[in-house]
């Protein structure tokens, strides 16, 4: 066990104990009674202003709800600041509540505001590993390979596009301040909102179990998610595992696949857990039809039960920022990333935002731009159990409409891109 870990489970032992001495004094289960006045001893501590709308009124300086966001996530949730802080009763009665502010958060009791959140450490699953892993070890051991804390599917694009490793002093610098803003904590999944959307409390400080779709996974995920494929909108119908079922990210991504089995990948796609259609929905049996048997294995399912995703083109870093054109694009193409878990022959494809100048004004060029295709494989979330594909063999056998051929590829485009374009159309009947 290495020695953060074992200096974490100390330290919570340590804080269990202190709870047991100071017999707090207020609600059943020693939570203390949520008051906005100050202490006995003159301070405030931060449970009375913390659980307090008229303190935090008074005391926070207002801001326009944040509306930073990735690139393709939704907008941030407009909340006020004082609410983004406000900490709720639920959370004081829970297992975490009980715990000292201090036990995760460091900082002093302090009547002055700023010199009570001077050395205040605001994400403790961040700067202090010792917090969550103290209950959570495995998680935690698990999560420092996991793709969510890596990154590493970004940095696999720019190793390969730049050439290989090490990256330029200019892409290193580039996928520490921009890739590395996509970075998640446990508590920006658990506690509160992500940084990219301004962060606050999700539910009153309430540690939530099952993260809470719209405002944290949304927040970054896209553009399968935030153009509206999913949960609909902008015209489109949205995946019926949410119309109908409503089920959200973590019903299927869940916790080995988020959190990480302690296996090092260089891309979602490679994980061993990640989750397929056939977990869920049988493959190949006589009863699912003969158009399964037939295609199982050749096809994968969102061939059939997709429907458009949104492409990137155009895409460049210049002096004014990033530009780039998106459309909504269905192609399908031939699988080049073949492996156990992806043996079909044809997938659904989209082109990447990125082109032979994104990087221009770091580096000046990606010598290894041609090393792999800009179309890549796809997994769009707009699943449907009837789409234009299934109404007619026709729509696939003898049409080129949905196959992506060397006449959709762009001039200056990636050299290999003729490796995923499909030369011959199926024969029609």
């Amino acid at each position: 066990m290495r020695p953060a870990y074992v200096l974490g489970i100390l330290g919570f032992v340590s804080i269990l104990m202190l709870l047991s001495s100071m017999g707090c004094k207020g609600k059943a289960g020693g939570v203390p009674t949520v008051s906005p006045t100050v202490s006995p001893s003159g301070q405030a501590t931060c449970v009375e202003c913390h659980t307090s709308r008229e303190t935090l009124t008074r005391l926070v300086k207002e801001e326009p709800a944040s509306q930073k966001s990735h690139l393709y996530g939704r907008p941030a949730p407009d909340v006020p600041r004082y609410e983004r802080l406000l900490v709720g009763a639920e959370f004081l009665a829970s297992s975490h509540g009980k715990v000292p502010c201090q036990g995760c958060h460091s900082g002093p009791v302090r009547d002055d505001v700023d010199a009570a959140h001077r050395t205040v450490v605001r994400d403790p699953s961040l700067e202090r590993v010792d917090v969550c892993a103290a209950c959570h070890k495995d998680i935690v051991l698990g999560y420092e390979k996991a793709l969510h804390n890596t990154l590493q599917g970004e940095t696999a694009a720019l190793v390969a596009r730049s050439g290989g490793s090490p990256l330029s002093a200019g892409l290193s610098e580039y996928a520490e301040q921009d890739c590395a803003t996509c970075h998640t904590t446990c508590g920006q999944c658990h506690v509160s909102r992500p940084d990219v959307a301004g962060g606050g409390l999700l539910r009153g400080h309430v540690f939530v179990k099952k993260p809470l779709m719209e405002e944290t996974c949304l927040q970054c995920h896209g553009p399968e998610t935030s153009s509206g494929l999913y949960t609909g909108g902008e015209g489109m119908a949205g995946d019926v595992h949410w119309t109908k079922a409503g089920m959200v990210c973590a019903d299927c991504h869940r916790g080995a696949e988020l959190h990480g089995d302690g296996e090092t990948y260089g891309n979602e796609g490679e994980v061993r857990k990640m989750p397929r259609c056939a977990d869920c929905h049988s493959e190949g049996k006589p009863k699912t039809g003969a158009e399964h048997i037939i295609h199982v294995e050749k096809v994968s399912c969102y061939v059939c039960h997709s429907g458009p995703s949104t492409s990137c083109f155009d895409c460049h870093e210049g002096t004014d920022g990033v530009a780039y054109r998106g459309e909504l694009t269905f192609k399908v193409g031939l699988n080049v990333e073949a492996d156990a878990q992806h043996p079909e022959r044809y997938v659904v494809l989209r082109h990447v935002p990125v082109t032979r100048n994104t990087f221009e004004k770091l580096d000046g060029s990606l010598p290894g731009f041609d090393a792999v295709p800009t179309w890549k494989m796809s997994a769009p979330h707009n699943i449907q159990r009837v789409t234009p594909q299934t109404k007619s063999c026709n729509v696939c056998h003898g049409s080129r409409e949905p196959f992506l051929t060397s006449d959709d590829l762009l001039p200056g485009d990636s050299a290999v891109n003729e490796k995923v374009v499909v030369p011959v159309i199926p024969r029609g009947f």
